[in-house]
């Protein structure tokens, strides 16, 4: 640590003398200037992620200069100049699963035997939609549904799909929803746990293995369903 600050005091003794106004209006478009009161001012400086601090011990302090960003200049005896320089920043974003998300497959794979099926058909449609404020809306709905015309056909139809919603929480790579309204009643007011991962304009969701009431003859199944962005 010594000889890094040895090194910026070396660096500061070409900077020496009062900084004057002229000087103060030849800063770059991106540069700040903040006067400070001297006896309000402890110069505190960055480099290269090392932070030290330089008491003042007398009326004048010197300037340290770190590629884009600089603060401390002597400015004689009453105060004391800050000068930040500041390069736009590169905004830095991860994947968010907030947003609407539109069905592309849907499989399920039985524990038992390691085989997989697609319960609603090679081509179901369906949607996940996550709001900023917790809320998720989760529908999958099977391929060739038609309407009822009698009570066994609506019956079945409770079959050919999937709807819940709830408040949600992420937590890492697992969204766990409070389902408060559901297809089936057997839901409502129960956790239901998925496990995600997105990469690009993809979603892919894992079910932990459970009895799905849908086809409870299957046994412990997990399903394995994909979603793309809406755009």
């Amino acid at each position: 640590m010594s000889k890094r600050i040895q090194s910026l005091e070396a660096r500061a003794g070409s900077q020496s003398g009062p900084i004057t106004p002229a000087q103060l209006s030849h800063l770059p478009p991106s540069a700040t200037a903040t006067l400070w009161p001297a006896d309000h001012f402890r110069c505190c400086c960055y480099w290269i992620g090392i932070q030290w601090h330089q008491l003042r011990s007398n009326a004048s302090l010197r300037a340290v200069k770190a590629r884009s960003r600089s603060i401390g200049c002597r400015a004689g005896t009453d105060s004391v100049v800050s000068v930040s320089l500041v390069q736009p920043a590169q905004a830095i974003t991860s994947p968010t699963v907030h947003g609407a998300w539109q069905l592309l497959s849907y499989d399920v794979e039985q524990q038992s035997n390691g085989d997989t099926f697609a319960p609603m058909g090679d081509h179901p449609t369906g949607y996940v939609i996550f709001t900023p404020e917790g809320r998720l809306s989760f529908m999958l709905s099977a391929e060739g549904r038609q309407p009822s015309s009698n009570a066994e056909e609506r019956s079945a139809l409770l079959s050919s799909m999937i709807a819940y919603t709830g408040i949600y929480r992420l937590d890492g790579d697992r969204w766990i929803t409070q389902v408060d309204v559901a297809w089936n009643p057997e839901w409502v007011g129960t956790e239901q746990t998925r496990f995600f991962a997105i990469d690009g304009d993809l979603l892919t969701v894992h079910t932990p293995w459970r009895v799905m009431p849908n086809w409870p003859e299957k046994g412990l199944t997990r399903s394995i369903v994909r979603f793309q962005r809406c755009r």
